[in-house]
C-alpha cells in the first residue's frame, strides 16, 4: 500500500526551512545541484527546454501533486525557502526559466558557475565554489535550514512505501535524508556548509504524537501558507515606464519590470480589462526578431521578391 508522508510532518518542515537565514539563491543552488545530478553531466543547460531543469524545478517547488510545470501553461510553484515574503514564497509558473534561469546568469553567480554557453544558458560549478558559497547564500551561524526538514519537503510528494522499513523517527529522517543525498548528489563538505543537523526537528515532528505517514499525499493547503489573495487593490506595488493604464484609442504598447512573483502578469490582466493583449517576455535570450519580428523573403513564380 502506497505511503506518504502526513501534512503536519511536512509543516513542521516548511515552518523549518521559511525561518531559517536561508533565502532564494538557497532554491536556486539546490536546483542547480539537483538537475546536475539528473543529467548525470558535470554541466547542465539551465533553461526551461532542458529536461533536467524542468524535473528539478518540479521536485523542489511544484504546489500540489501532479501540477506539473511545463513553463506554458501557467500555475505556480513555490520556493519554500522564502514563504515569508509578501507573495508567501509563490512564483508564476509561467516562463519558468524567468526567475532562477535569469538569476543565476548574474554578477553573484560568478564565483558558483562557469558559464559554458548562453544561448540556451549552460552551467558547471566552479572548481573552488565551495570557498565562497557561505557568503554567496548569507548564511548565518546557527540558523541555518535543517537537513533532515529539507528531505521531507523534497519527498513531500513521494511514495516512500518501499523506501522506509523502520518505525523509529530517527532511522526514518536518517533514510530519507541518505535517500536525498543520492538524488542531490550532496557531499559531507557541501552538506556541512549548507544545513544543520540538530535534533529540533526530529524534537518538533515527535511532539506531534501523530502518524508521520497517510495513505495518500497531503493537501498542500494543510502545510503551506495561503496564497496572496487577488484583490486588485492590494496587488503589489511594481514600476512602470509609461502610464499606469491602457489607452483605448488603438494599439498600445506597455512594459511593466519587477522581480519575479512580484505580480506582474496579474497587473497586466487587471489593467487591461478584458482587453485583447499581446503579451512577451524580455529575459537574457530575447532576441530583436522574436520581439519585433523579422522581414523574410518569400518566392513568387521564380522570381525573390
Amino acid at each position: 500500500m502506497a505511503e506518504f508522508l502526513s501534512a503536519p510532518v511536512i509543516k513542521i518542515a516548511v515552518q523549518d526551512l521559511s525561518s531559517s537565514s536561508a533565502r532564494g539563491r538557497y532554491f536556486e543552488f539546490l536546483m542547480l545541484k539537483r538537475a546536475l545530478k539528473i543529467a548525470e553531466a558535470d554541466s547542465v543547460i539551465f533553461a526551461e527546454g532542458e529536461p533536467a531543469y524542468k524535473k528539478a524545478i518540479n521536485e523542489l517547488g511544484t504546489v500540489s501533486a501532479g501540477n506539473y510545470l511545463d513553463g506554458q501553461t501557467g500555475g505556480r510553484y513555490i520556493n519554500v525557502f522564502d514563504t515569508k515574503d509578501s507573495s508567501h514564497g509563490y512564483r508564476s509558473g509561467r516562463f519558468i526559466s524567468n526567475g532562477p534561469n535569469t538569476t543565476i546568469g548574474g554578477t553573484a553567480w560568478q564565483q558558483i558557475v562557469q558559464v559554458d554557453q548562453n544561448r540556451p544558458r549552460k552551467v558547471r560549478l566552479s572548481k573552488d565554489y565551495l570557498s565562497h558559497i557561505s557568503k554567496f547564500l548569507s548564511l548565518k551561524t546557527g540558523n541555518k535550514p535543517n537537513y533532515f526538514a529539507f528531505a521531507v519537503w523534497y519527498h513531500r510528494h513521494n511514495d516512500i512505501e518501499g523506501l522506509i522499513q523502520t518505525e523509529n523517527l530517527i532511522d526514518f529522517l536518517t533514510i530519507l535524508a541518505k535517500q536525498t543525498d543520492v538524488n542531490f548528489g550532496l557531499t559531507e563538505e557541501e552538506k556541512g556548509i549548507l544545513f544543520d543537523f540538530s535534533t529540533d526537528f526530529y524534537e518538533g515532528v515527535a511532539s506531534l504524537n501523530q502518524t508521520v505517514l497517510q495513505s495518500e499525499t497531503a493537501t498542500s493547503s494543510d502545510y503551506l501558507p495561503p496564497i496572496p489573495g487577488k484583490d486588485p487593490g492590494k496587488l503589489p506595488r511594481l514600476n512602470s515606464l509609461t502610464v499606469p493604464v491602457f489607452s483605448t484609442s488603438g494599439p498600445y504598447q506597455k512594459i511593466y519590470f519587477g522581480a519575479p512573483g512580484s505580480g506582474k502578469s496579474r497587473r497586466l490582466s487587471v489593467d487591461a480589462d478584458g482587453m485583447k493583449v499581446f503579451r512577451t517576455t524580455f529575459h537574457p535570450d530575447s532576441e530583436y526578431a522574436g520581439f519585433v519580428g523579422t522581414y523574410k523573403p518569400f518566392v513568387i513564380g521564380t522570381d525573390i521578391t
